[in-house]
């Protein structure tokens, strides 16, 4: 199991300020859980730990718990982590290139494979909309709870692919760990270790933060943490050499879903699921911009599908009515 860090250092000077006004450590761990998630706060440092230490480090590994989740996501609700996969007497993390299913009331105990490696996905067959939570053990798990997110009812499936990001926030506002964060309340910082397994970041209360070691990008007030962690996330792995072919994080896309890339980027893959029946009449649309500026794409989509779609620099969306599930992957600066 991959071990992960980030070695938060804070000056003497800044520590008593911090104290003075009683200012808390805020941590959020990324993770792609496709649009429309919502990260909860994953770690918190004050008291001795935060004012008197030069440093702390924090660990993590690629050890992911999930669950379903009966509380509505929301700014400031608390995850109650009461449905959890296995079982609440046999708590169990997933695995990457496994699929887990829920098919109401309780977890189906067997998990079963799905072509995606790089990935862990989650199967909502009960006829009704269902919230799912994702937690990733930072000393000792399952409840260091990262994000949330609600899945359609009667076969809607989310796609969770791990991402080293992790944001942090000073801040006087009081949150707990595992409460859902819509919007940074303060401002912060990002870091993604791309290609690296330990990051190494400073905060000065003069000049705010700085890193070492780790692709660092600012956290602006106001803005979606999730959404924020994942875009730091590919442009790191851009700038890094991204994913091979210069792709950036993608997903699972199932039939009749939408997404878009929220920012702009050069294109998108799209590759089909071996072994699936797709229509041979419907297909999947790619729209690059809106209004005037629109180009569109229509591709016929087989299980052997591995096409670059490429409109021009932008923001692209992506409607599968293919009849079947489908990958995709945005494309960077790199395939231009």
């Amino acid at each position: 199991m991959i071990s992960y860090s980030a070695l938060v250092s804070i000056d003497e000077v800044t520590r008593t300020f911090l104290q003075k006004q009683g200012y808390t450590l805020y941590l959020f761990k990324g993770i792609n859980a496709g649009s429309g998630a919502t990260s909860t706060v994953w770690l918190t440092l004050t008291g001795n730990q935060l004012y008197d230490q030069a440093s702390n480090n924090i660990t993590w590994y690629e050890d992911y718990y999930i669950g379903e989740e009966s509380v509505e996501i929301q700014n400031g609700a608390s995850v109650s982590g009461i449905n959890p996969y296995a079982n609440p007497q046999s708590i169990l993390s997933v695995s990457l290139g496994q699929n887990y299913t829920f098919p109401g009331t309780a977890w189906d105990q067997q998990s079963s494979g799905q072509p995606i490696d790089t990935a862990f996905t989650i199967l909502n067959q009960e006829p009704a909309v269902n919230n799912f939570y994702v937690s990733q053990k930072v000393t000792s798990g399952p409840n260091d709870y990262i994000v949330v997110t609600e899945l359609a009812g009667s076969g809607g499936l989310g796609t969770f692919t791990p991402i080293e990001t992790i944001a942090l926030i000073l801040s006087t506002q009081p949150y707990s760990t595992g409460t859902m964060i819509t919007e940074a309340f303060s401002p912060g910082a990002i870091v993604t270790l791309a290609g690296i397994t330990q990051a190494s970041l400073a905060y000065d209360m003069n000049t705010g933060w700085s890193a070492t070691a780790g692709q660092l990008t600012t956290l602006e007030i106001g803005n979606s943490v999730y959404d924020s962690m994942l875009t730091s996330a590919n442009t790191a792995l851009a700038a890094a050499g991204g994913r091979p072919g210069g792709r950036l994080l993608g997903a699972a896309l199932t039939n009749g879903g939408k997404t878009n890339s929220k920012n702009k980027v050069e294109g998108v893959n799209l590759k089909g699921v071996s072994g699936t029946q797709y229509s041979t009449t419907s297909k999947v649309t790619v729209r690059r911009g809106d209004g005037k500026d629109e180009k569109y794409a229509h591709v016929l989509m087989t299980d052997q599908t591995d096409t670059d779609i490429k409109l021009g620099s932008g923001v692209y969306h992506v409607t599968n009515n293919s009849g079947g599930t489908i990958n995709y992957s945005w494309l960077s600066n790199a395939d231009k």
